[in-house]
């Protein structure tokens, strides 16, 4: 018995296609999906279940996902923003209204849990808009902090902390700028942005920089020494700017302000200081790595910058050589 076995080899074509189209309001897209199960069958092209297509998606609305698609911060305005939600211009947000516009802005975290209260300690009480509790005379400090902010110099003298409401809103901004001598740090915050700098990693009068969403919040500050004095010369701004260049605080909190030091300095009473301990507690790896900033530093907390010349000796001067043997003689004999 013979048998013939006959093959057949079907060529099957899976096709998709797919169309996305943007809202005129940029609320979200408009998105087409179908796809196509197509075979040959005798020179003929057969689709299921028909040459239309199966639709996954036709015409489906899919709306804007701030998370993944955020707002353009930079060119935010709140006005406008209300005003698409037809919000009063003239009254404060409810707190759903709130929730729904740091969602849009991606900053559901950035506000710390518990709003500063400018009415309360250490903020109050204050002579316009300052509690000073530093036991020294302050140079260049300002007259007033101006609504809607207060602000607090703490007795330790080298550093402030400011509250302010946010008009509209409801919200507080929290502002700190300490530099702590004690563990030779610069310590900043904006609400829940926080960043501490080893001294020896920065660069007296540098202009650090905290900005949060597109700088719709921001913290601009610069410290130096001026040790001559004890006073460490300090510059400190912040501003909220939720409509374009309207800003509802825009303020130089500190302008060249000269806070004194008030604190331990070494002295002969601290009979066992070691430069590589201090090295180690700075944390510089070796001498090598001693920077001018860090150098001035240590000088000061020392107590011997009251007995450095402001120019200091060069010992390969003119003066000084050329030498020999270290000696340059300048005694002349006359015969």
């Amino acid at each position: 018995m013979t048998r013939t076995c006959i093959g057949y080899i079907l060529v099957v074509f899976v096709v998709y296609s797919y169309r996305v189209e943007k809202m005129e309001d940029y609320g979200g897209f408009f998105v087409d999906v179908k796809i196509l199960l197509c075979f040959d069958f005798d020179g003929n092209l057969t689709c299921i279940p028909t040459k239309d297509g199966l639709h996954l998606l036709k015409n489906q609305e899919i709306p804007l996902c701030d998370e993944v698609f955020p707002f353009d911060n930079k060119n935010f305005s709140l006005m406008t923003w209300m005003t698409e939600k037809s919000l009063d211009l003239n009254k404060q947000l409810a707190e759903g209204a709130v929730m729904l516009l740091l969602d849009n802005l991606n900053l559901t975290s950035f506000f710390q849990p518990t709003k500063c209260d400018r009415t309360r300690a250490p903020y109050s009480p204050s002579s316009q808009g300052i509690r000073n509790d530093c036991p020294k005379a302050i140079a260049f400090l300002p007259s007033q902090i101006p609504d809607p902010m207060s602000c607090h110099i703490p007795d330790y003298c080298t550093g402030i902390e400011c509250c302010a409401d946010i008009p509209v809103l409801g919200l507080g901004l929290h502002v700190t700028v300490f530099l702590d001598l004690d563990k030779l740090e610069l310590q900043i915050g904006l609400e829940t942005v926080k960043e501490t700098i080893k001294l020896n990693d920065y660069v007296w009068g540098d202009v650090k920089t905290i900005s949060v969403a597109a700088g719709l919040f921001k913290l601009r500050l610069s410290v130096k020494p001026i040790t001559n004095d004890n006073v460490y010369v300090f510059n400190v701004h912040a501003s909220v700017c939720l409509n374009g260049g309207d800003c509802s605080i825009d303020i130089h909190i500190l302008r060249n302000t000269r806070l004194p030091i008030i604190r331990a300095r070494i002295t002969e009473e601290s009979k066992n200081f070691s430069l590589a301990s201090w090295l180690k507690h700075m944390e510089i790896p070796s001498i090598k790595d001693f920077k001018d900033n860090a150098k001035a530093l240590l000088i000061q907390q020392l107590g011997i910058d009251q007995y450095l010349s402001d120019t200091p000796c060069d010992a390969g001067g003119e003066l000084y050589s050329p030498s020999l043997q270290g000696w340059k003689n300048r005694q002349y004999i006359i015969y």
